[in-house]
């Protein structure tokens, strides 16, 4: 009655309370609300915000929900008295109220946003930190949620720097701010969704996805990126059903033949092939089933059934191999057994087919009944293993009762087998370090080994007591000792290719790069070298002599059969000493006709130097060609001359040879013995390859003679200088009394032959010779200064002549007139003579100017 009273009598009264009441609610929220806790970074309470900003939602909500339920009870009460309802413009009253509400709903978003991007706890100081990203791609999501948290900043510190109060619903400037900041929050979102998708492509195993998924699962907390985060579980679960699959199908294509090693047996290494297949789904199943946050999904039922299928294949598989394994051992008793170990210890093998260290002692030969094997049961091996390899399941398959009391004889019998295979290491390495030919050398040291040996072969077992271990001693002792020889055998050997191998290294000239040799030293120098290369040869090829003795001594009393094989041994390394100097031969020459000649990739090299002279008329080398072509010619056949010192093997070391030898103890005697071979200068020297090298070594020095002879021909030109006579032809040319000028012409013609001639190369390079030019220039401009001084002298000589004729003339006329006259007849002969003298002047002056001129 109250309300409608006042309803009815002061309507705008009542509708002023109700709007006071709502401005009481929003100024009580507020009071509430701390925009610190929300906006700034340093807030601790981001919960207690979020609960305030609720509970002023929810005020807000109930407030305007209490209006309407007052209003309808009003219109039930008094139906008939419309007069009575509350019909208040609700947008008045409640405008502010929806806006205050929004606000809160708005503000609650950012702190949402705090939670997701900035990663604040609920009830703590929201540890920010980032370093809980492992693996490839750790450092990369870091960088990726440091630049969101970043950029989120940036948008909490724009709404921090608002000019107004964000509760305050009058202002209308908050709608504006507000849809900026959820605009690049949505944007946020998109880049933190394409960060988990991110992380997960270098994700390669399970555990790994599991870890990445288990920490994006406990930052999720918008919406958006927690059904990113579920789309991640889905593909997860997806992933573990391929791997499932995959699992599934390695298992069915190799279930008939698992891939094993050698040393694992065919059961129980099967059983444990599929245990390891199904270990690596368990693990990964293991860690889904740990991970209780994950949210189940239709794929989660799917790869349950799927795991379980896979588990229940690899069960049945292990049980079948564990019966098929007890199946095969039926036939195994007593007396299968003794005679299992009746056997002997050792074999002859014509196969490879063997495990373990005969494996490796035998593996590696293909020669039939040659080399030894263990011959241990190999089905009493397999046991071994298999009884070995079904207690690694640690119960889950019983070991049978006679497999288990067998399994445990094990040490003793391997203990046996570890002495025999000592002497079957031992007496295999004799014969993988010889090869075919050189067993049949060392077959009388074999066959003494085999007598030693052969009791293994034959008479003692597996169950033989007492001398197997003493029988293995005096096996191995023989086997060493026999060893030791081989090794020595190999080691002289090894020797001896070293020595020709340091043979063929040899040059036997000396050709300096960038050395120009004259004809006098270059013979000297390869004679120098040749002596040096005899004695380096002579001293190599003793000491071959002395290790090819050392070795005959284990077979100087061996059978006929055995010499036999010494001697092509002995012939085989007469070979390889033939082929060894052979090789230094033709390096040699083909080190000098590189020189000479030139190659593919090189010039010839300049080897020689000539000097060209002018001599008995005639322009020529010293020394000339011929001598040059002689001399390389000598030390060509000089450099193979060099081997001769090197005698042949075959014929000093024969078994009679060196017999004779140790008794004499004289090695005159020995080099006195009749030879039955040629000797390595004479097949060397008739070689083809050698005399072709030779012949272009020749063909060399035949082309460079013609180019030679060539470059004789550019000084013809200056032929003139010493062919003319020169005392003749100066006598013809004063008889021809020839002018100033031609003699002018003629002094600067030898001038400039003498200045042509300075600027003449002083060398020139032909080929392998480099022709020297100085002391013919030298020669050449010499005569040219002569003629010059002949010349000259010539005109010197008329000069003189010319003017010692007007001096006498004056002289005379002079003498003659100022004599004083005795009588008129002598006057008149002296105004005669006055008058023909001053008549002739001209003349005389006509004689006076070439004087001066010269």
């Amino acid at each position: 009655m109250l309300i409608g009273y006042y309803n009815n009598k002061y309507p705008e009264r009542l509708a002023s309370l109700l709007r006071k009441i709502s401005h009481e609610i929003i100024s009580r929220c507020r009071t509430r609300v701390s925009l610190s806790d929300i906006l700034y970074a340093d807030s601790i309470n981001i919960k207690a915000s979020m609960v305030a900003l609720k509970e002023s939602i929810q005020c807000g909500v109930l407030w305007k929900c209490l209006y309407y339920r007052t209003a309808a009870a009003i219109r039930l009460a008094y139906p008939s008295s419309p007069e009575l309802h509350w019909t208040f413009d609700a947008t008045s009253i409640f405008a502010q109220t929806d806006a205050f509400v929004q606000r809160c709903r708005d503000l609650l978003e950012v702190c949402e946003g705090q939670i997701q991007f900035r990663r604040k706890s609920y009830t703590t100081a929201g540890d920010n930190s980032v370093s809980f990203f492992k693996g490839l791609r750790g450092q990369e999501v870091t960088k990726s949620l440091v630049a969101i948290q970043n950029q989120f900043d940036n948008q909490i510190s724009r709404l921090c720097d608002l000019k107004y109060q964000i509760l305050d619903v009058r202002l209308s400037h908050w709608h504006e701010d507000f849809n900026i900041f959820k605009n690049s929050v949505k944007d946020l979102e998109v880049m933190y969704t394409n960060m988990i998708s991110a992380s997960f492509e270098g994700v390669n195993c399970m555990a790994e996805a599991v870890g990445v998924l288990q920490i994006f699962q406990s930052l999720a907390k918008r919406d958006a990126i927690k059904r990113c985060v579920e789309k991640k579980n889905s593909d997860l679960y997806l992933l573990f059903i391929h791997d499932v699959e995959e699992v599934r199908r390695e298992f069915d294509e190799n279930r008939r033949a698992p891939p094993l090693r050698n040393d694992e047996p065919r059961w129980a290494g099967s059983a444990l092939w599929a245990t390891a297949l199904a270990q690596n789904v368990e693990h990964s199943w293991s860690l889904l089933q740990a991970a209780t946050y994950f949210m189940p999904t239709s794929e989660t039922k799917e790869a349950e059934i799927a795991y379980k299928a896979l588990m229940g294949v690899v069960d049945e598989y292990m049980a079948g191999c564990y019966k098929n394994w007890v199946g095969s051992m039926g036939a195994l008793d007593s007396s299968t057994l003794q005679a299992k170990l009746d056997k002997p210890l050792m074999k002859r093998t014509n196969h490879t087919d063997t495990t373990e260290r005969e494996f490796l002692a035998v593996s590696t030969f293909n020669v039939k009944g040659v080399f030894l094997q263990c011959n241990f049961d190999q089905d009493l091996l397999a046991l071994f293993t298999e009884v070995q390899y079904w207690e690694k399941f640690h119960g889950e398959f019983s070991i049978p009762y006679h497999a288990h009391d067998l399994y445990n004889q094990k040490a003793k019998f391997n203990a046996m087998r570890e002495h025999v295979m000592r002497i079957v290491d031992a007496y295999n390495k004799i014969l993988c370090d010889l090869s075919a030919v050189e067993r049949r050398l060392f077959s009388d040291h074999i066959r003494k080994l085999d007598k030693r040996i052969n009791q293994g072969l034959q008479k003692l077992t597996w169950v033989s007591k007492g001398i197997i271990e003493h029988y293995v001693n005096d096996c191995c002792a023989h086997c060493a000792e026999i060893y030791a020889i081989v090794r020595r055998f190999k080691e002289g050997k090894q020797r001896i290719s070293h020595q020709c191998r340091l043979a063929s290294s040899m040059l036997l000239l000396q050709i300096d790069k960038n050395v120009t040799y004259a004809h006098d030293i270059f013979e000297a120098t390869q004679a120098a070298r040749r002596t040096e290369m005899k004695r380096r040869l002579q001293q190599s090829h003793e000491i071959t002599q002395l290790e090819l003795r050392a070795i005959f001594t284990n077979f100087c009393d061996g059978t006929s059969e055995v010499l036999r094989e010494w001697r092509e041994f002995v012939k085989e390394i007469d070979s390889q000493v033939e082929a060894a100097l052979r090789q230094a031969v033709k390096r040699s020459l083909q080190a000098l006709s590189r020189a000479i000649n030139g190659d593919a990739m090189s010039e010839p090299q300049t080897l020689f130097c000539l000097k060209l002279v002018l001599e008995n008329g005639r322009i020529d080398y010293k020394p000339t060609m011929i001598s040059l072509t002689h001399l390389v010619n000598i030390v060509a056949k000089e450099l193979i001359s060099t081997i001769a010192v090197v005698p042949r093997l075959c014929d000093i070391l024969s078994p009679e040879t060196v017999k004779q030898s140790s008794v004499a103890n004289d090695r005159s005697d020995c080099s006195a013995l009749t030879k039955r071979h040629r000797s390595f200068y004479s097949t060397i020297s008739n070689d083809e390859d050698m005399l072709k090298i030779v012949v272009q070594i020749m063909n060399g020095m035949s082309l460079a003679a013609t180019e030679l002879q060539r470059h004789l021909g550019y000084w013809e030109r200056y032929k003139t200088l010493w062919e003319m006579d020169k005392e003749a032809y100066i006598r013809r040319y004063a008889k021809a009394n020839r002018s100033l000028k031609h003699y002018d012409d003629d002094v600067t013609k030898y001038r400039n032959q003498q200045t042509k001639i300075e600027h003449e190369d002083i060398s020139h390079v032909v080929n392998f010779v480099q022709l020297d030019c100085a002391l013919l220039k030298e020669q050449l401009i010499s005569h040219c200064q002569q003629w010059r001084r002949n010349l000259l002298g010539l005109l010197n000589k008329n000069a003189s002549q010319g003017l010692e004729y007007l001096h006498n003339l004056f002289a005379d006329n002079t003498r003659t007139l100022c004599a004083t006259p005795s009588d008129l007849n002598e006057l008149s002969d002296k105004l005669r003579i006055l008058l023909d003298f001053r008549s002739n002047s001209q003349v005389i002056e006509t004689k006076i100017l070439p004087i001066e001129e010269m």
